[in-house]
């Protein structure tokens, strides 16, 4: 943040220095104030002490009831970016800049009401966006003012009292045990048909199977281990490696004969891939991932959604799902089949049982049936 020019001027026969500077995210700023005495003999030196606080707190400094509140969100974001993973990070800028800021961005700080936030929330409504999408705005816009009244530039939250959409309750997709094993059928004839198997196996979430590397994998104790993440920041380019969601997604999975059997081929085919490229000099990221493009880099769920696990889906003539569904098709299996919330909870990673039971609530009335059945049998014979 540098400053680069100054300025003295009289408003209402009182004297002010005004310095202008770049912010972090390199747009001129000014800050003004006011000059003792009104003499312009104490000019310089009224510069000087503004070039100090700038020195000392940064651009956070001049955040004020009357600043923008798009150059206070600029700052905020900034500030507090290490607060946050990469990718919540990128997710709070897109909301900001793609919602938050068109409508809103212009009044100042302190000016901001309940009625111009709802009626942001409405518009958005009527622009055929998710009430998710909203509640999550919400959420960053919640963040970010309850932030400045903590740092003194807020007396007041503007959002008390502002009206949410009601969540919506999507129906999950996910297939059944005839499905999965038509599934199945059609991954063995994908080259990526492996992912797939391996997802619905364990349940694990496109960012955690993406960032296996070989290590994970105790191929004499037949345990895959997860540790990581693997991201692509948007807004940087790039892929990263990153913490999990919480400590309890760090997780082992035992794993059965024939996924054994296919990630032992796997391995030998990836190594004579790799060793073909060195021989013909050509490049090859050394990441050791489980699964990875041509070139050794992180796969693309994108690419990967588009390019395989689609036309896999129309093939076998199932459901049109998601990668994701996966992950919830293992978890209604699991619970289908008689696995206890605890286990299945571990087996996902959540937090804690509670998740899994929000989550998967529509399975357990079909348990409720299976149960009744047993104790029946049990009693009755």
């Amino acid at each position: 943040m540098a400053v680069k020019t100054t300025h003295y001027f009289w408003r209402d026969e009182k004297l002010y220095a005004r310095i202008t500077y770049v912010d972090l995210q390199g747009k001129r700023r000014q800050k003004a104030k006011r000059v003792k005495s009104d003499d312009l003999r104490n000019v310089e030196e009224t510069i000087r002490e503004l070039r100090n606080e700038l020195q000392e707190g940064g651009p956070n400094t001049f955040i004020e009831g009357r600043t923008p509140l798009t150059q206070y969100l600029d700052h905020w974001l900034e500030i507090t970016k290490h607060s946050r993973s990469e990718k919540t990070n990128a997710d709070y800028e897109m909301l900001i800049r793609r919602y938050i800021k068109p409508t809103l961005g212009k009044i100042e700080l302190g000016k901001l009401s309940k009625m111009e936030i709802q009626a942001l929330y409405s518009k958005m409504i009527d622009q055929g966006l998710s009430s998710r999408t909203v509640r999550y705005t919400h959420s960053v816009l919640s963040v970010a003012l309850k932030q400045a009244i903590a740092w003194d530039k807020l007396k007041r939250n503007p959002l008390a009292g502002v009206k949410l959409p009601k969540k919506e309750h999507k129906e999950m997709k996910v297939l059944d045990e005839k499905e999965v094993k038509q599934f199945l059928a059609e991954c063995a004839k994908d080259k990526n048909g492996l992912i797939f198997e391996l997802a619905l196996y364990t349940g694990m979430r496109p960012e955690e199977y993406l960032g296996l590397q070989w290590k994970d994998i105790d191929f004499d104790k037949g345990i895959l281990r997860v540790q990581r993440k693997v991201r692509y920041n948007h807004k940087g380019g790039g892929w990263y490696f990153g913490e999990l969601k919480t400590e309890k997604s760090k997780r082992n999975f035992p794993l059965d004969e024939p996924l054994l059997v296919a990630l032992k081929r796997h391995k030998i085919e990836q190594w004579q891939m790799v060793q073909d490229r060195f021989e013909k000099k050509q490049e090859y990221e050394r990441l050791s991932l489980v699964f990875a493009s041509e070139v050794g880099t992180p796969l693309s769920v994108r690419n990967l959604q588009r390019d395989s696990f689609k036309p896999i889906l129309k093939n076998a003539k199932l459901p049109d799902i998601r990668l994701y569904d996966l992950r919830h098709t293992c978890a209604t299996l699991l619970l289908a089949q008689g696995t206890d919330i605890k286990t299945v909870s571990e087996w996902l990673g959540h937090a804690n049982p509670d998740e899994t039971l929000r989550t998967y609530a529509h399975v357990l009335p079909s348990m409720k049936i299976q149960a009744g059945k047993n104790i029946a049998q049990a009693m009755r014979g």
